[in-house]
């Protein structure tokens, strides 16, 4: 039996992808503003408000997607207005009334009618929706009901704070780490574009693949287009965003012109039949300049400087 050969090289860049990725961070900053209140909720013997804190960084945190950092803030807030209004309907509502059922269904229809505004929308509709379920639950039995819903809220802007708190640490990681990627993508689009040259090769599998890159690269380059935009009108204009806004346009560039420019390569085999050196050299020069773009993605993504081309961080 045969086993697929361990590659140290992919193996280690996925795990540095990984970890300096935005979801690991945001793993671990919802991780800080659920533990901690409630740490310190059980050391100061008041377990319920730390519980309640919690549970409003719970809620709050299904909207923090990523975008612009405006449009994150306020889905955060949103969210946590949401919970809390959630949390005081479901409180005032008598379960055991049978007017309690088409209220519940006329409030869920308006939370769940937010998603049509998009996907940061329809998170902030979960939670909303999350809120009011819980409300229905008999956790809390010290606090009020209006008690419960601050604390909800105030969960919520604790959970705001950590947000702000690392993105005033580390600005610039999610465009790094999304740049790095259209990079990466890139180069895997031209090394595909560069292997569709050789007769021998399995077009049919090739072009498919090439299919999946494309979507990929689209969904990349409108979430680069949110945060590099969107961070210029709001921050304004930076040496850092200027050339990131270049590298941005060179890459929506190559993606248009290769889809606007397709090869027809059963024409190209016969043309080129008498000479093979000439399909080595478009290759070759395909090959170069994914493995370029590979390169500077590596760069981008270990923040360091390139020996021959200056510093990219």
């Amino acid at each position: 039996m045969k086993y697929p050969k361990f590659n140290f090289r992919e193996s280690y860049k996925e795990s540095i992808l990984f970890l300096k990725s935005t979801d690991f961070t945001k793993a671990i900053i919802l991780a800080l503003g659920i533990t901690i209140p409630i740490i310190i909720g059980i050391y100061v013997n008041y377990f319920e408000i730390g519980l309640a804190l919690a549970l409003g960084a719970l809620l709050s945190s299904p909207s923090d997607v990523t975008g612009s950092f405006r449009n994150r803030n306020f889905g955060i807030l949103l969210s946590a207005l949401i919970a809390v209004l959630a949390s005081l309907i479901g409180a005032l509502l008598n379960p055991l009334a049978w007017i309690t059922i088409p209220i519940i269904g006329v409030i869920m229809f308006a939370f769940s009618y937010f998603a049509v505004y998009g996907f940061r929308a329809s998170l902030i509709s979960f939670s909303g929706l999350f809120a009011l379920v819980l409300s229905f639950a008999n956790i809390f039995n010290v606090l009020e009901f209006y008690e419960r819903a601050i604390l909800i809220g105030l969960g919520g802007i604790w959970y705001l704070f950590l947000t702000m708190a690392w993105h005033k640490i580390n600005p610039k990681a999610e465009t790094e780490q999304f740049l790095s990627q259209g990079l990466d993508l890139t180069a895997q689009y031209l090394e595909i574009r560069g292997k569709l040259w050789d007769a021998k090769s399995n077009r049919e599998k090739l072009q498919k693949r090439l299919l999946e890159l494309q979507a990929d690269l689209n969904v990349n380059h409108e979430t680069l287009r949110d945060i590099l935009i969107s961070s210029r009108k709001s921050s304004g204009n930076s040496n850092f965003e200027r050339r990131r806004l270049l590298i941005f346009i060179q890459l929506v560039d190559i993606l248009e012109l290769a889809m606007a420019n397709p090869v027809d390569y059963e024409k190209m085999d016969e043309i080129l039949s008498n000479h093979p050196e000439k399909t080595q050299l478009f290759q070759s020069l395909t090959f170069e300049m994914a493995a370029r773009m590979s390169h500077i993605s590596e760069l981008l993504l270990h923040s360091k400087k390139s020996k021959k081309h200056g510093y990219f961080g």
